[in-house]
């Protein structure tokens, strides 16, 4: 996509929103009746509407991302789309020259000028909320950032407690350091069912009725298979984004203290599943796993269990963009699984 693909303009108050909104006929045969923000070919990614006589709302892909009151004070959302594509096509939503959004190494930012000199993270979900005077925009909530910053020694002390585990799995390592795929898919597959997600064996079972299914339920099924995937957090480019699940870490943790050599094996099996590099033979699929991958995965593990020991925050000046090291350990995947919920839908 280019820039300001939907032909947007910049509306500077009010006013000046409720002015477009009225002067702007809906689309001819939209049950909806959208109304055009920008050009009109492009109304589903830009369009304006009124839910009340006090209120205008410019919607991105129907989400409403920024929002205007008659008291001409305005909030901005976090958009519906979070990539790096975004804040090309929605810069012109913000009312005032310079005024521009950001993308950073996975973050989105709101910037106040073109110098980003002062700039707020807008994670998802977020709102910043804003006050129009004399012209001049003035940010009523803004963010405190930090730096996370490692305190030394901490991690170390406390891996202490896993060399028991790493000194096994170190000698099994320098005996086969490969996996066949056929023996650590059940061990994986067993260890994510006891978290409460579709075992394979439901999910194959599931897929025969998939075409019956409604859209919402697809997409429940695939977001549940995408956060099973990435359980119990992201290695390297493999679901990086998405995340530590607490529950499955906790439930490893448990699995190397109890000391159980069964259970030793099948925490293997799930480094190797989830850090192990893929390898391919003439007959099988495999996972080749280093001891140093397994010794990594272990400290990454210990290190979000215990992060408010190994951890501790700065606070930056306003307006300053805060580094991205050490923040993956502060993002929690929340996905709760259909089997874990009160409610379960049976129909799927």
């Amino acid at each position: 996509m280019g820039w300001n693909t939907a032909d947007v303009h910049r509306l500077a108050s009010f006013k000046a929103a409720k002015l477009w909104h009225d002067r702007t006929k809906p689309i001819r045969g939209n049950k909806d009746n959208v109304r055009p923000l920008g050009s009109r070919r492009h109304h589903i990614m830009a369009s304006i509407a009124m839910p009340d006589d006090n209120t205008v709302h410019l919607k991105y892909y129907d989400t409403t991302l920024v929002e205007w009151r008659s008291d001409n004070t305005y909030s901005v959302f976090a958009p519906k789309y979070y990539t790096a594509f975004v804040p090309d096509n929605i810069t012109y939503y913000l009312p005032l020259e310079w005024q521009n959004f950001y993308w950073d190494r996975g973050r989105m930012f709101y910037c106040t000028d073109s110098t980003r000199k002062e700039v707020y993270h807008l994670p998802r979900g977020a709102r910043l909320d804003f006050q129009i005077v004399d012209g001049k925009s003035f940010l009523l909530n803004a963010p405190v950032a930090y730096n996370i910053r490692m305190n030394r020694g901490v991690v170390n002390k406390l891996m202490a407690k896993y060399e028991p585990f790493l000194s096994w799995a170190q000698v099994v390592l320098a005996v086969t350091s490969t996996f066949e795929m056929e023996e650590i898919d059940p061990s994986f597959d067993k260890y994510v069912a006891s978290l409460g997600f579709t075992s394979d064996a439901e999910y194959k079972a599931m897929s025969n009725k998939f075409a019956t299914l409604t859209a919402e339920q697809r997409n429940a099924y695939w977001d549940e298979r995408y956060a099973r995937d990435a359980v119990p957090f992201g290695v390297g480019q493999h679901n990086r984004a998405v995340g530590f699940y607490p529950q499955g870490c906790l439930r490893l943790k448990d699995m190397i203290d109890r000391g159980d050599p069964d259970e030793w094996v099948q925490v293997l099996h799930v480094i190797a599943k989830r850090a192990g590099r893929y390898t391919w033979t003439t007959r099988n699929a495999n996972r080749a796993l280093q001891a140093d991958k397994a010794f990594e995965f272990i400290k990454q593990l210990v290190t979000y269990l215990h992060r408010d020991e190994a951890f501790r925050l700065e606070r930056l000046p306003k307006g300053a963009m805060s580094s991205v090291t050490n923040g993956k350990f502060f993002h929690d995947l929340t996905f709760t699984p259909r089997n874990s919920r009160q409610v379960v839908d049976s129909s799927i």
